[in-house]
C-alpha cells in the first residue's frame, strides 16, 4: 500500500452529496392589488364585455330668476349624460414544462417524491404568472420601464440601462431568461431587423451605475425566438433614444392598467375623457425632488378637491418609502386603530388622515417605477374579467393540468387568468411623477 495519505479525491467513491431539506425561493412576491378583496362578483363575471354605466354630467340647464321676480324665459335643457363603461378582461398564459426523464426518475422513488419535484415548477409557474398579472394592474397599456442607454455587449448582445424614473429592483427580480421587445418611444415601432425582436434577458445588474439612471438588463439574440443580430445591431443604433420596454406580446395585448387609467386623456373603456373630464384623473408633478409627505398631502387634496371622500392606497417605490418614514409623525393615526406595526415602525405601511376625511395608507410596492407613486381609492377599485384566480384548467372543458409536449419528450404545464383593472371615479385618482429619491 502506498504510503501517500488519502484525501476526500481519492475516497471520492465513499462519500455522498448531501441536499438542503427545502428549496429556498430567492424571488420576492408583491402581488398588493392581487391580494385585495375586489373582484367583482360571479354573476358579473359572465359574458364578452363588463359594462358599467357611469354619470358623466350633470343637468345644468338652470335659470336665475332676479328678485323681483317676474315672467322669465327659461334657458334651454341641458341634459345630464349618461355614458357606458365597457371593459374586456385580457388573458395571459404561462407555460412550463418537466422532462420525461425527471418525471420518471421522480416517479421510480414513489409518490412521495414525485409530487416536491412537480410542487416547485406549479409553484413557480403560478408565482410568476401572478408577477406578470401584478404588473399588468399597475403599468398595462403603458411600457414596463424605459431605456436610457443602450451600449454593445458583443455582436450578440446589448446592456441596455434603463431610466431612473422608470427603474425598479423588484419589477425585474427573477426574469433572468425572460423575454422582452423594444418599442420606439416616438414613432411606436418595433426595434427589429428582418427578425422578431424578440430578446431574451440574459443578466440583470439592479445597482445603478450613477444617481441619475437605473440597473441595466442584458438582452440577447435567440434562434428559438426568431430574433437575429441585425436586431441587436438595430437596438444598439438607437443608443441615446427613449425606447419603451415590454414583454413579448405584451405591447397591445394586455389589460389597460392603473397608470394607463391615470394618465388616460383620450378614449377610454368607450368613454372620451376630453369631452368629460370625471373620466380623466389627476396628475401631481414632484419637480424631479424628493417626495415629502407635504407633497402628498398637496396630491391627495387634487382628488379630494373632485370628490374623493374614501379610503386610499398610495403605491410608491421602497426607496421613496424609506424617505416619507421619516416624516411618518405628521398626522399618523393615534386613535384606537392604531398600529405599531404599521405606524411607528413603518413595517407594513403608513397611515394618515387627509383632505378627503377618510384613512389613507402609504404602502410600498416592490413593482413601483422609482420615480412614480399612484393614489388609488381602494373601495373604488375593482378588478373585472370572467377569472378571478390563475386557473390549472377550464372549467368545461376536458383535458388535464399535465399535458404531452407537441414537439418534445415532456410534460407541459399551463395556467391562464383573464382579468381588467376599472377604476369606477378616475377623478379621485393621483398619478404622480417627477420624483427623484435624495
Amino acid at each position: 500500500m502506498s504510503g501517500t495519505a488519502e484525501t476526500q479525491t481519492t475516497l471520492s467513491g465513499l462519500f455522498k452529496d448531501v441536499w438542503a431539506s427545502k428549496i429556498n425561493d430567492l424571488v420576492p412576491e408583491c402581488n398588493l392589488l392581487l391580494n385585495m378583496d375586489n373582484f367583482v362578483t360571479k354573476n358579473q363575471r359572465e359574458g364578452k364585455i363588463y359594462h358599467q354605466p357611469v354619470l358623466v354630467s350633470l343637468p345644468s340647464g338652470a335659470t336665475w330668476v332676479a328678485p323681483a321676480g317676474g315672467n322669465v324665459t327659461l334657458n334651454p335643457v341641458i341634459a345630464s349624460q349618461m355614458q357606458d363603461a365597457q371593459i374586456a378582461g385580457s388573458g395571459i398564459c404561462n407555460r412550463d414544462v418537466i422532462a420525461f426523464d425527471v418525471a420518471a426518475k421522480a416517479a421510480a422513488g414513489g409518490a412521495q417524491s414525485f409530487e416536491p419535484a412537480t410542487a416547485l415548477i406549479v409553484k413557480s409557474l403560478i408565482e410568476m404568472t401572478s408577477k406578470f398579472l401584478e404588473i399588468d394592474h399597475l403599468y398595462g397599456g403603458t411600457p414596463v420601464a424605459q431605456t436610457s442607454t443602450v451600449v454593445t455587449a458583443g455582436s450578440t448582445s446589448c446592456v441596455v440601462t434603463i431610466s431612473y424614473a422608470s427603474w425598479a429592483s423588484g419589477l425585474w427580480s427573477g426574469l433572468e431568461n425572460a423575454s422582452v421587445q423594444f418599442y420606439n418611444t416616438a414613432t411606436g415601432a418595433l426595434v427589429a431587423n428582418g427578425g422578431t425582436g424578440m430578446f431574451t434577458i440574459s443578466a440583470i445588474n439592479p445597482v445603478p451605475a450613477n444617481a441619475s439612471v437605473g440597473g441595466t438588463i442584458t438582452v440577447n439574440s435567440n434562434s428559438t425566438w426568431g430574433s437575429t443580430t441585425a436586431d441587436i445591431a438595430a437596438l444598439l443604433a438607437l443608443n441615446g433614444t427613449s425606447l419603451d420596454i415590454y414583454f413579448t406580446s405584451q405591447q397591445g395585448n394586455q389589460m389597460v392598467g392603473l397608470k394607463g387609467i391615470m394618465t388616460n386623456t383620450g378614449q377610454l373603456f368607450n368613454i372620451n375623457a376630453s369631452t368629460y373630464s370625471l373620466w380623466q384623473s389627476n396628475t401631481f408633478p414632484c419637480g424631479n425632488t424628493q417626495f415629502t409627505f407635504g407633497k402628498w398631502e398637496s396630491a391627495l387634496a387634487l382628488g379630494a378637491s373632485r370628490g374623493l371622500t374614501s379610503d386610499t392606497m398610495t403605491f410608491v417605490n421602497p426607496v421613496t418609502f424609506n424617505n416619507l418614514v421619516s416624516e411618518q409623525a405628521g398626522a399618523r393615526v393615534y386613535d384606537k386603530s392604531y398600529d405599531s406595526s404599521k405606524a411607528e415602525q413603518g413595517f407594513d405601511g403608513l397611515q394618515f388622515f387627509g383632505a378627503n376625511g377618510a384613512v389613507n395608507t402609504i404602502k410600498p410596492h416592490l413593482y413601483m417605477h422609482q420615480g412614480e407613486a399612484m393614489i388609488v381609492p381602494t373601495e373604488e377599485l375593482k378588478r373585472v374579467g370572467p377569472l378571478a384566480d390563475i386557473v390549472q384548467s377550464l372549467t368545461g372543458f376536458p383535458g388535464d393540468f399535465f399535458v404531452l409536449s407537441a414537439n418534445q419528450t415532456s410534460w407541459e404545464l399551463r395556467v391562464y387568468a383573464n382579468q381588467a383593472t376599472l377604476l369606477d371615479y378616475p377623478a379621485h385618482a393621483v398619478y404622480i411623477n417627477g420624483i427623484v429619491n435624495v
